[in-house]
């Protein structure tokens, strides 16, 4: 099967857990000195991409479908758009971590939290709405004065039909490069983040899904305190085994589950190599970053500004990662190069034999 996908979308739920480190892990937060709360803001400029912004409609006109994806999580489809309506976990962070990583220029979902009692008046008259209508009808009214999480429905499926398990065109791609690669990227912003619940406290195929032009699309995002990952992740061991073309602890477990359960090895060295890019990356934009934690200053700012300087004090000074990143662009050019070079003597050749066949017409 080729790494191509145009799906639709649904949730899961389980985890294939990570086993507990036997490293001095003792789940106890590690708090940021204070002078680098001081440090990000005063980060100098960056390039920085543009970040799409996919707004988020609430407005449920011309309702067509409504699907009971859980209990919790419904799909509407109104007005020609598709909408996620979630009513389950801390919403407040959820939506908080989708729009973090849209700063740090991340495929997430749009969402925002929309006052349960706002929606209600908007389904159609009891009894007349499509599908689950009704079982949506009593959620809201359940949330009645709270507020529920509204977000843009992707157009991908999750890469299981559960969290614990791997969907079959998942199984099929499992091994492939660039899902290592994208991948590795996936690990690299939930170190961000701190959320555990996708590949750093184990694998959570619920909350990823199928990779489209931007990589693997991130759900149900959630953001804690990261200090109690760094020792799952080692990340200076991932950035020693770039340079040593060697396979790092992290990759070789992560490796070690998909080789259990289906039989087929995670491209290492494509893993890591994606973990470095995604770290460029996020340095890269902290500039977007620090603008989005301006705008949401206090409460779930404070902490991700916390987890931001955490990861930057691993990397930004870090010798082994500059050299990672060198070598891996060093090789890219290289083999940018070597495919310039066969294109040529491909073309020649064509030329070569182009010429023949008019010096052999004229004979004739």
């Amino acid at each position: 099967m080729q790494y191509t996908f145009e799906q639709e979308s649904s949730q899961a739920s389980t985890t294939l857990t990570h086993p507990t480190p036997k490293k001095k892990y003792t789940g106890k937060a590690i708090a940021a000195p204070p002078i680098q709360l001081m440090q990000l803001d005063a980060a100098p400029a960056r390039r920085q991409a543009p970040i799409v912004q996919r707004l988020v409609d609430h407005n449920l006109t011309e309702i067509t479908d409504i699907i009971a994806i859980t209990k919790d999580v419904f799909s509407v489809s109104h007005s020609g758009r598709d909408i996620i309506i979630k009513f389950q976990g801390d919403l407040e962070g959820d939506t908080f971590a989708d729009g973090a990583l849209r700063a740090m220029g991340v495929a997430a979902p749009e969402s925002k939290l929309v006052p349960a009692e706002t929606l209600l008046a908007q389904l159609p008259a009891q009894g007349s709405g499509p599908g689950a209508t009704e079982a949506l009808r009593t959620k809201l009214m359940g949330m009645k004065d709270g507020n529920v999480l509204v977000a843009n429905k992707l157009a991908t499926n999750p890469l299981g039909p559960d969290a614990a398990t791997a969907s079959q065109d998942t199984i099929d791609i499992l091994d492939n490069p660039r899902f290592a690669f994208d991948l590795g990227k996936v690990a690299a912003y939930d170190a961000v983040l701190g959320h555990q619940d996708r590949i750093l406290g184990g694998i959570n195929f619920g909350n990823m899904m199928f990779p489209t032009g931007n990589g693997i699309n991130q759900i149900d995002n959630q953001m804690h305190d990261n200090g109690v990952w760094f020792h799952v992740l080692e990340m200076e061991d991932i950035f020693q085994s770039v340079i040593r073309n060697e396979q790092s602890r992290f990759a070789a477990h992560t490796s070690g589950i998909f080789e259990g359960l289906y039989r087929k090895q995670l491209n290492f060295a494509k893993f890591q190599e994606g973990f470095v890019m995604a770290m460029e990356q996020f340095l890269k934009m902290q500039g977007e970053l620090n603008k989005y934690l301006r705008e949401n200053a206090g409460g779930l700012a404070d902490q991700l500004a916390v987890n931001a300087h955490r990861v930057t004090a691993q990397i930004e000074t870090n010798a082994p990662f500059h050299k990672a990143l060198s070598k891996i662009k060093m090789e890219k050019l290289e083999a940018k190069e070597r495919a310039r070079k066969e294109k040529e003597k491909i073309e020649s050749q064509r030329g070569f034999r182009s010429r023949l066949k008019g010096l052999s017409a004229k004979k004739k």
